[in-house]
């Protein structure tokens, strides 16, 4: 019996064409509608609001069965049909209503419906085995499309409920939010689109604070755990009515738009939802509720087009979008329906206008009227699967817009943001579509007091980057006041010893050392993120060469005094030869040479190359105080960095400091500078191991650029006094050089060397000169080599006392006060 449907389908056709009237007679086709008019919810089951009228969905279907039935090229020859059934938005009412139908004796080629998942999932599972097509204008489950579902002949024209998450995510992609609020109800449709929420935040390492509560429980509660933690921006994952729960607390507790905080909902809510009352009694009045949803965002299917386009266009089903709503809205005035969801009506006549034209695709190839409930009847088999082919691959112009499937059972996610005003209208934010998105300007979005934001940036306060800013800068002029006065008197004595050149390279350094605390104090609190991404990299390298320049010259010139001192190389019967600067300057330029490839590799490498990354500084998680965001410069593998580049600088400082030591008893004041570097070196590795220390244990913007500051400042000045200051003291005390070699502890420099060389020169005339003149008569008879060797054995030279030469000549003293040559 389950084809006799189809038998008196046949018999008609042919007694129609018997009689040769087949033109004139009309075949009536019925289509089921699934409809949801009371609501079998219970004390405990709220779906939209405590009463859903579903009179003014039927009314856009039978507005849409009317427009197809008046229209002369869809299903000429045969007249649609609607048979209700009240779903009640329950699955054993849907079920009871589409097995009623089915064993109607009238048949069904079509389901139209149901506005809710609950209701339609059972349905939809049920009609493949009697090869129904069933087109649901509103149900989002995410089930009912999956890839491996039962659902094989299930159509719709929205997206899943997970679609919902895609535009969270675009939001807060664009203001720049990473951590979310989300107040999930336990029903299928919520947690599914939480889920896919979270896949989404996982991806983006994005945060997200989610709490649920069971159907029938107040909300209230879960809203208060929610206030423990540092979410501003909520997503209310639930029904209208406990929305409205949260959001009569959010007005009491004053979490509102002027305090911060940002509420995101569903678009399917009914007009002015905030009116229809709660589940549980609430003491808000409606324009309590109406402040705290002020700027709040909706996130919407897009039920209609562009308000400004389209309104004048022709639909397929003969009928402008202008004409469809002054028609519908006389219907529900007729009937006297609630219009709360009139937004999305347009679905239904859309829905079945997807369901005249597939089957009117259908008729073109086979005859309709032939189709049974007989799965096993090829005839029926291939109706359906044409039916379902031409549905989903056919776009057609509807009321909501062009409409087209693209080869899936569901539309695509177009997905738009509407956002709530003082006066409670809902006016467009932005069009979100695919990866292409439209946003306003975020002023104009969001007026005083601004951008909610979900994290604090803490920056480097201003005063103290303005105090160290003009402390470097003393330090820099009193970098070049040093470099000018090196400049006026380098050909004076003492200047002259101390190597003026190389000392130029030394406050050089100090210079750039300067510039560092300065380049350190900005952050993204004063320059866009991509500015301070660049300082990353190029604080590094103005690190790197200010301390090759600060102290690669003082290295080199202790070495030279221990070259000249303790090289055990050196043959001591010949002229004392010292390092000239021009070799030291060879030596500088292999060193910066080296800092050059070193930094190309650190910048090109991406595993070494630093960029500036965001992180958090310690909060406690269920501390209700925003989370603190500092930027840092840092790479994949900083900590590995950090050792090479410390072990890199380090050994340097170690050979430095060995040498200073190896030097400490050489009494030259201007050739040594062993305490200078002891100093250095002392300076350096406070100033690295309490930045080390600093960058681990303190985040705090303020305290680390002080501490920091400061060392660099005080051991960068110190370093500078040390080395320069000293010499001009003596400049002061000795303008001329004087005393320079005849002091207790004479100066030093090449030049002190030459003179000692020359100095033996001078000796070494001085025993010739003294053999001749001191032989006695009684050694008349003594050869002269023989006398010339009794004065080598008995001549001595002394210069223990620096420029004080002693000449021993047979126990006595001959002193030799040579000159200098400035």
């Amino acid at each position: 019996m389950r084809d006799s449907p189809s038998t008196l389908l046949v018999l008609c056709a042919c007694l129609a064409l018997a009689q040769g009237q087949l033109t004139n007679i009309t075949i009536t086709v019925f289509i089921s509608g699934l409809s949801t008019n009371t609501t079998d919810q219970g004390q405990d089951k709220v779906v939209f609001v405590r009463d859903l009228d579903g009179r003014q969905f039927q009314a856009a279907v039978d507005l849409a069965v009317e427009a197809v039935n008046n229209h002369s090229q869809i299903l000429e020859g045969y007249n649609l049909q609607v048979e209700y059934v009240d779903s009640q938005c329950s699955a054993g009412s849907s079920v009871q209503g589409f097995i009623d139908q089915i064993f109607d004796p009238t048949g069904r080629l079509l389901i139209i419906g149901s506005d809710c998942s609950t209701a339609t999932e059972p349905v939809a599972e049920l009609a493949p085995f009697w090869g129904l097509v069933q087109i649901s204008p509103l149900s989002s489950g995410p089930n009912l499309v999956a890839v491996d579902s039962p659902f094989t002949t299930f159509l719709r024209l929205v997206p899943s409920d997970t679609a919902a998450a895609i535009g969270v995510v675009s939001l807060m992609e664009q203001f720049n939010w990473t951590r979310l609020g989300l107040i999930t109800q336990q029903e299928l449709s919520f947690t599914s689109t939480a889920s896919r929420l979270m896949e989404l935040f996982e991806e983006r390492n994005f945060t997200t604070y989610s709490h649920t509560f069971n159907t029938g429980e107040n909300p209230v509660n879960t809203f208060r755990n929610l206030l423990n933690s540092p979410a501003r921006i909520i997503f209310l994952n639930v029904y209208p009515s406990y929305a409205l729960e949260i959001l009569c607390q959010a007005h009491r507790m004053g979490r509102t738009f002027s305090e911060g905080y940002l509420w995101l909902l569903y678009s399917w809510y009914p007009q002015e939802w905030w009116t229809t009352g709660a589940v549980y009694d609430t003491t808000c009045r409606s324009e309590e509720i109406q402040s705290a949803l002020d700027h709040a965002i909706i996130i919407d299917y897009l039920p209609l087009s562009d308000e400004a386009e389209g309104r004048e266009e022709e639909t397929d089903a003969g009928l402008t979008r202008a004409q469809y709503e002054r028609l519908l809205r006389e219907r529900i005035d007729e009937v006297g329906a609630d219009d709360s969801f009139f937004n999305l009506t347009h679905l239904y006549f859309d829905a079945v206008l997807m369901g005249a034209l597939a089957l009117n695709t259908t008729n073109a190839m086979y005859n309709i009227s032939m189709f049974n409930y007989n799965t096993t009847d090829m005839v029926s088999i291939n109706i359906t699967n044409t039916i379902l082919a031409a549905a989903m691959g056919r776009s057609f112009m509807g009321v909501s817009g062009l409409v087209n499937l693209g080869g899936n059972r569901e539309i695509a996610p177009v997905i738009s943001f509407r956002q709530y005003r003082t006066s409670g209208n809902q006016q467009l934010v932005s069009i979100f579509i695919g990866n292409d998105s439209y946003f306003q300007n975020a002023d104009e979005v969001f007026p005083s007091p601004g951008t909610p934001t979900d994290e604090q940036y803490v920056f480097i306060s201003e005063p103290l980057f303005i105090v160290y800013t003009i402390l470097s800068c003393v330090g820099i002029l009193f970098a070049f006041v040093v470099a000018l006065f090196l400049c006026v008197f380098r050909q004076r004595t003492v200047i002259k010893l101390s190597s003026p050149l190389l000392n130029m390279l030394i406050i050089g350094g100090t210079v750039l050392f300067y510039i560092d605390v300065i380049l350190f104090g900005i952050d993204i609190g004063t320059s866009p993120f991509s500015t301070v991404t660049a300082l990353c990299m190029i604080r590094l390298w103005v690190t790197t060469f200010s301390f090759s320049l600060l102290f690669g010259p003082i290295f080199l010139k202790i070495w030279r005094v221990h070259y000249a001192f303790f090289s055990r190389n050196r043959d001591k019967k010949r002229k004392v030869k010292i390092v000239p600067d021009w070799v030291l300057f060879i030596a500088m330029g292999v060193l910066l040479t080296a800092d050059v490839f070193f930094m190309l590799f650190v910048t090109v490498f991406p595993d070494a190359r630093l960029s500036l990354e965001n992180q958090n500084l310690e909060v406690s998680v269920t501390s209700p105080d925003l989370p603190q965001i500092i930027g840092v410069c840092i790479a994949p593998h900083s900590t590995i960095w950090i050792i090479v580049l410390f072990v890199y600088k380090g050994l340097p400082l170690l050979i430095g400091l060995f040498l200073a030591f190896e030097t400490r008893n050489v009494k030259i004041r201007q050739l040594n500078d062993s305490k200078i570097i002891g100093m250095s070196v002392y300076c350096v590795a406070i100033l690295s191991f309490a930045a080390a220390i600093i960058g681990y244990l303190i985040q705090t913007p303020d305290v680390f650029y002080g501490v920091i500051g400061i060392l660099i400042i005080v051991c960068n000045t110190t370093v500078l006094c040390l080395l320069l200051i000293p010499k001009f003291y003596a400049l002061w005390k000795d303008p001329e050089g004087l005393r320079v070699l005849s002091s207790p502890q004479p100066q030093h420099s090449s030049e002190v060397f030459d003179t000692i060389s020359g100095l033996s020169d001078e000796v070494k005339k001085l025993k010739q000169e003294l053999n001749r003149l001191s032989s006695p008569p009684a050694e008349g008879n003594m050869s002269i080599d023989d006398r010339s060797r009794t004065i080598d054995d008995s001549f001595k030279i002394d210069d223990s006392n620096g420029g004080n030469v002693q000449v021993l000549v047979d126990k006595k003293t001959v002193h030799f006060t040579p000159s200098v040559n400035n």
